[in-house]
């Protein structure tokens, strides 16, 4: 006769990952539907349109805006990688990318977990392979679902340089450095992960990523030719790194949930936030443009020395789980290190968020700090919506910074469990 505790762990194995599964797939055709529908795939839109002028030698930047009149901003080498998606139709398309993205979730979090624990995912407990995939999908959730809705890439950058540092791990110092070379010219919002390389000394790393680079600059020239190639790569430099103003314009402030986006907020006389139809002005005192640049970029070096401070202290941890504490840590910042970082930014938490469930989940370490703060990190992140604050209470806390906050306390959950490990 079959023991009831045996019984429902036969019943855990047999439906648990299937169920989850069936989910996963329902979430996917929903974001899918809605990049058919076009209610919110601006960006996929703009990607495939690049993709399309590049192949015909036309300017990217100024041949691919869509009905929204949003332009492709990024290197043109992501415009040439996406190429393969102009050969079938276009919702066939959007099926694919969406379907890629949400596998590459999956992947992430079944990746940084085999990276901390040095296991293989496969031989892992059925429990255990959907608490590590499940919990930190669900506490990032909101914005996983937000970057499958319009079809963004950073998930594709955030795999790429889980991808690097695995890479790196198996002492494959230079193949790391060219896929996270490459990673960084697709779009560079993952160039500070460069700092752990330094700091490791991982001078093959560094080579090899210098190497990545240049190959990423030159492989456009294949569709446009050297001098055209270079010519584009010149605009998007001065027009979407020089010059800030430009590159600022490209996202409305309400969009914008960047800590300089917050600054202007609470010290500018512009509104904070709308609701209802009403805009509210969130104005302490009022500070000017340059102060604000001051104080946008001091905290950006701050959150870096924070990174650097860490991983100098980590650099000698003799076990894998502390020793890729700074690299949780730097995933849970990436997406207050910029001066435009829009809600699909924020799944960047979603390695940070593997890493502090494994030591609550697998090392068994609940510490009340560390549960405090993945909840508080959850909540100021996922919960903080119209559902549970209704229209005004969203608004205001969006406005004032929650998912930066969210953030913040991630990156401390990671020092913490890093320490209740010792």
């Amino acid at each position: 006769m079959t023991k009831p505790s045996s019984r429902g762990q036969e019943l855990r194995n047999r439906y648990l990952l299937p169920t989850t599964a069936i989910i996963g797939i329902a979430v996917v055709t929903l974001s899918a539907l809605k990049l058919l529908r076009g209610e919110s795939g601006l960006d996929f839109e703009v990607y495939l349109q690049a993709a399309r002028q590049v192949t015909r030698g036309s300017n990217i930047y100024l041949t691919s805006a869509n009905e929204a009149g949003r332009s492709f901003i990024y290197p043109p080498v992501f415009s040439v990688l996406m190429i393969p998606l102009t050969l079938v139709d276009t919702n066939v398309a959007a099926i694919i990318w969406c379907a890629l993205n949400a596998a590459l979730i999956v992947w992430i979090a079944k990746a940084f977990f085999e990276l901390i624990s040095k296991s293989r995912f496969s031989d892992q407990p059925v429990m255990t392979r959907w608490v590590m995939t499940v919990f930190p999908i669900l506490l990032a959730s909101r914005f996983l679902i937000q970057h499958l809705d319009v079809g963004q890439v950073n998930i594709l950058e955030m795999a790429l340089t889980v991808l690097a540092l695995k890479l790196s791990l198996q002492n494959r110092s230079l193949a790391a450095g060219l896929v996270f070379g490459f990673t960084l010219v697709i779009k560079p919002v993952v160039i500070q992960f460069a700092l752990l390389f330094l700091i490791a000394r991982n001078v093959r790393a560094l080579a090899g990523a210098a190497l990545g680079v240049v190959m990423a600059l030159l492989l456009p020239a294949a569709f446009l030719g050297f001098n055209e190639n270079l010519h584009q790569l010149r605009y998007w430099f001065e027009s979407f790194v020089l010059d800030t103003a430009q590159r600022e314009a490209t996202l409305p402030l309400a969009y914008n949930f960047s800590p300089k986006a917050v600054l202007y907020r609470l010290f500018t006389p512009i509104p904070g936030f709308t609701s209802n139809g009403h805009e509210y002005s969130l104005m302490l005192f009022q500070l000017s443009p340059g102060m604000i640049n001051t104080i946008d970029w001091a905290i950006r070096v701050t959150l870096l020395a924070a990174i650097s401070v860490f991983c100098f202290h980590q650099r000698r941890a003799s076990d894998r789980f502390s020793s890729l504490s700074p690299w949780a840590m730097t995933f849970a910042l990436t997406p207050v290190l910029f001066p435009i970082a829009q809600k699909h930014y924020f799944v960047f938490l979603l390695p940070a968020y593997v890493y502090v469930i494994y030591a609550w989940y697998i090392l068994r370490r609940h510490d009340v700090c560390l549960v405090a703060l993945i909840a508080s990190s959850f909540a100021l992140t996922s919960l903080s919506n119209r559902t549970f604050l209704g229209n005004f209470g969203a608004a205001l806390f969006l406005a004032t910074g929650c998912f930066i906050w969210g953030s913040f306390l991630a990156a401390l959950g990671v020092v913490r469990a890093t320490k209740v490990h010792r």
